[in-house]
């Protein structure tokens, strides 16, 4: 029974760990490595919005109607002339048009280099100014967060110094700190805040007598855990569901730290023995007030830096999903360069394949020239290699148009697309009550604190 339920800590754990890193929210930064993501509403005509860009002085951006074949043959060769036979090259440039459209099909997507960024966010605010179907937006209109985890990260520390389970605390704290890697808004930052005060409450009595009594007992643990997964659920159901993943996980934490001290202890000739009880301990180790200022601090700055960041992508239903390079998992909708390379392989070599024979990457074409009067046949004899691979890689630069294979290129040979939000979240209002609720909890719970730190009247020593 033991090993079954250090199983289910131990899946808690994993789980956790894995949900951190594929429900991962990119708040802002670019999705495309050299690129911000125009998106416009679908309805919205493409050469009005190349017009808009045009006035602003954007002159390069790669759209869904300047998409050709991307090929460098001749328009009237024989193999450009039996792509739509083609079942290979067709899936292709199908799967390739969902660049330009976000996963709900509700935007139009357009790429443009970074270096019209200014040039862009000036087009932006013309189009919202004339747009009535719905908003248009950049992907990207601000930096990573990067001081979220960085409150955290500091709090954490400080923490870990005044607390004499230096080690556990430590263990603790590495999933919120990573959780608000993962999902880094105001929500995460302050449910992060008040899961480590409870972490460090519960770390100052853990092992000590009446452990689990003063733990029914204190129902602001629970009050405190609770607000911080209503406020995560602020954010988004994803975020919220992890950040419950999470509270399991710092059980399954407790439980496996618990399990190697008692084998320490077995293996170990003398145990120091904790003598005063749970209820005998200072909770905040005597440092209430610097902890509690330092909570708030983190709290207002988390606050202005969010109004500082507010409103870069957001539906009002939701968030928009772009394609991205920097998506943590591959969608089978969106092709890489290897599947442009075996497209470029199908469309040279389908002329001269037989319809009655399976694919094969190899192809033998038949030339016919002229010699001495009489027509010779000669053969061409070419694979799907790495060779050929690197030749067509080289050929992209050549085409003739904004091709999206020239994005592609700039990604990496290795690169690989998915879905991926911005997740830029907005300061709605339930988000500030949900905080404001949180951060008077506290402030009620520290204040009781206080009130209990002073000796009352007639217990003295006796």
């Amino acid at each position: 029974m033991k090993k079954f339920i250090s199983g289910l800590w131990f899946l808690a754990i994993i789980t956790t760990i894995s949900c951190l890193w594929f429900f991962r929210t990119l708040p802002a930064g670019e999705l495309w490595n050299g690129y911000s993501v125009l998106y416009v509403p679908e309805s919205v005509p493409e050469n009005y919005v190349l017009e808009e860009l045009n006035v602003c002085g954007v002159e390069e951006v790669t759209c869904l109607s300047n998409q050709f074949l991307p090929l460098n043959l001749q328009a009237d060769s024989c193999e450009v002339s039996l792509v739509s036979l083609n079942p290979q090259a067709m899936d292709y440039l199908s799967r390739k048009n969902n660049y330009f459209f976000d996963k709900s099909g509700k935007y139009r997507l357009y790429y443009v280099p970074v270096y019209y960024k200014t040039k862009l966010s000036q087009a932006v605010n013309n189009m919202n100014r004339k747009v009535t179907e719905g908003s248009c937006g950049v992907d990207s209109k601000s930096s990573y967060p990067f001081i979220f985890p960085v409150f955290v990260f500091i709090f954490a520390v400080l923490l870990v110094v005044f607390t004499g389970k230096k080690v556990l605390l430590g263990l603790l704290s590495i999933l919120p700190f990573f959780y608000t890697i993962s999902f880094p808004f105001l929500s995460s930052v302050i449910a992060s805040l008040l899961v480590l005060i409870v972490l460090f409450l519960v770390c100052n009595i853990f092992g000590r007598r009446d452990f689990l009594k003063i733990l029914k007992r204190k129902y602001v643990f629970m009050i405190l855990t609770a607000f911080a997964v209503v406020s995560c659920f602020s954010s988004g159901f994803i975020a919220g569901f992890v950040f419950m993943l999470l509270i399991l996980a710092e059980y399954g934490i407790f439980h496996f730290y618990r399990h190697v001290q008692i084998i320490r202890y077995k293996k170990s000739h003398f145990n120091p023995v904790m003598i005063r009880s749970s209820f005998a301990v200072k909770q905040y180790s005597g440092k209430e007030s610097l902890i509690f200022g330092i909570m708030v601090l983190f709290t207002v700055l988390s606050f202005i830096f969010s109004v500082l960041i507010n409103g870069n992508v957001s539906e009002s239903n939701g968030k928009i999903a772009f394609p991205s390079v920097s998506a943590s998992q591959k969608s089978e909708k969106l092709p890489d360069l290897k599947d442009y390379y075996a497209f470029d392989f199908s469309v040279r070599s389908f002329p001269y394949r037989s319809l009655n024979k399976e694919y094969s990457q190899t192809a033998n074409i038949s030339r016919f020239h002229g010699e001495n009067g009489q027509i010779v046949q000669s053969s061409d004899f070419f694979e799907y290699s790495e060779a050929y691979e690197e030749r067509v890689n080289s050929s992209i630069d050549l085409l003739q148009f904004n091709a999206f294979e020239k994005i592609m290129k700039k990604q990496g040979n290795l690169f690989s697309a998915g879905y991926a939000s911005n997740g830029s979240h907005r300061l709605n209002l339930f988000c500030i009550i949900i905080s404001f609720i949180q951060f008077s909890v506290l402030l009620i719970y520290f204040v009781w604190i206080l009130i209990n730190k002073k000796p009352k009247k007639g217990r003295g020593r006796r």
